[in-house]
């Protein structure tokens, strides 16, 4: 019996159209290109015929039941095109969670097949869940049978990956009550799996596979603590099928717990690079969860706040930027608390602290690199040690304007910067860059902050 035969495209809302950006900045929420907030958490990506990516991702609002899958699409991995909830709600699933949906294409029928954790609200279900499509944007139907215990076994957190040399398809998953990660092959309509092929002893989570130059395939994994961020790290094999994963490094230094975030997905969108997809979950509302997209090299993250892929031979492109730390020289302080801290990770050696609650500190002489006006990307880096999941909140304000700030955190330790992305209109020539209390509640505290790079990012 099949619960839903069909699943009709629900559109989402609409609201006034943004500028086209140039990079990806990684820690925003983003916009979609009707000017929407992207809604696309746990995100799987395909690249189809038609050249285009399609970026599928779990729709959240408020709680974690399940309110649909979304799909967006892009030429350039920067600006996205919405195409509304292409799995929506129905009381009719089989499942009450659904999480990481991942698309992969059969390439000897053309099909499209939605794999996805399916889950019971108290995450005693776990299933995995499969459906598919002739065309990417739908409609979708969902068989009950759709919804399985592969090969008769547990599965929570997962993954699938397509090897390029020869179309095999695999599911990797959690299982045996999260103690380990298994992985399986697919059966040739991708719709089922055959056989165990491995088995990780390891509690993991927030796999991705994708295979370097060297001929060896990569699984990013995340450890199992919940919605807060860890170490992310890497396992790698000469054949997926055939010989164990075995640990290789951490992506990221261990103390930026993986700048903040949980992998979700590789891609590879040219010959020369590799991307790190991620999520920087927040559970207080994770509706404002944000993206964390990175370059992979040597199997580690480059940290690059604002990054575009190209055609150079590096894979990426970097926007011209300058740094302007605050410190006694650049920055002028008011309010009785405001203070500079001694900071061995800023570039000027002190750190702006107690920042809001009445204090603010203004960076004097900022100017976009080309000293031309811009509406640009800036990275504030700062420190929050507050325990996950107490985000800080703060204010920026440039020529009477004031822009709200959000300073993640993952439960870092002292003197280990993060940074944080905010949009802001420079005129030509010097500015005076204040950051604040937020504007909504000005007796509380932002984070401590050490100094920011202005990106010219409107080119």
């Amino acid at each position: 019996m099949r619960l839903l035969t069909t699943l009709i495209t629900a559109a989402l809302g609409v609201s006034t159209a943004l500028g086209a950006e140039n990079y990806i900045v990684s820690g925003d929420r983003w916009h979609d290109t009707s000017g929407n907030y992207i809604n696309a958490h746990g995100a799987g990506l395909i690249h189809d015929s038609d050249g285009k990516w399609y970026w599928v991702g779990e729709f959240k609002n408020s709680g974690n039941g399940f309110q649909g899958f979304s799909l967006y699409s892009s030429t350039d991995l920067v600006n996205w095109d919405s195409h509304g909830l292409v799995v929506p709600p129905s009381s009719s699933l089989p499942f009450q969670v659904g999480e990481r949906p991942k698309l992969i294409k059969n390439p000897t029928t053309g099909e499209y097949v939605l794999w996805f954790h399916a889950d019971s609200s108290n995450y005693s279900l776990a299933k995995v869940g499969v459906c598919y499509a002739s065309a990417v944007t739908g409609p979708y139907t969902c068989p009950e049978e759709g919804v399985f215990s592969p090969l008769g076994m547990e599965s929570r957190d997962m993954n699938v990956y397509v090897d390029p040399v020869n179309n095999q398809g695999y599911l990797l998953f959690a299982t045996n009550g999260n103690a380990d990660t298994a992985v399986a092959k697919m059966t040739a309509d991708y719709k089922n799996v055959t056989a165990l092929t491995q088995t990780i002893h390891s509690r993991l989570e927030g796999f991705g596979v994708f295979k370097d130059d060297a001929g060896l395939y990569n699984m990013v994994v995340s450890n199992q603590s919940g919605w807060q961020p860890n170490a992310n790290s890497l396992y790698t094999t000469t054949d997926l099928g055939k010989v164990n994963l075995t640990y290789s490094n951490y992506i990221a230094p261990q103390g930026v717990v993986t700048y903040n975030s949980q992998n979700t997905f590789e891609i590879q969108p040219n010959d020369n690079l590799d991307v790190y997809l991620g999520d920087r979950w927040w559970e207080t509302d994770l509706e404002q969860s944000s993206y964390v997209w990175y370059p992979i090299v040597s199997r580690s993250l480059v940290h690059l706040p604002l990054w575009k892929p190209d055609s150079s031979a590096q894979g990426y492109a970097v926007p011209a930027n300058k740094t302007y730390p605050l410190s006694p020289d650049t920055t002028t302080k008011s309010g009785s608390q405001a203070a500079f801290g001694d900071c061995a990770a800023c570039p000027s050696g002190k750190i702006a602290t107690y920042v809001g609650n009445g204090n603010t500190f203004t960076v004097k002489d900022v100017a976009t690199p080309s000293g031309n006006a811009g509406d640009v990307w800036v990275s504030v880096y700062y420190t929050n040690q507050n325990s996950y999941p107490g985000w800080r909140f703060g204010s920026v304000t440039v020529d009477g304007k004031t822009t709200n700030i959000t300073y993640p955190t993952g439960g870092n330790p002292a003197n280990t910067l993060q940074d944080t992305p905010v949009k802001l209109s420079l005129k030509a020539g010097n500015n005076a860059v204040t950051f604040g209390a937020p504007a909504n509640d000005p007796t509380q505290y932002a984070a401590d902050i050490s100094h920011i790079i202005v990106w010219q990012s409107d080119a």
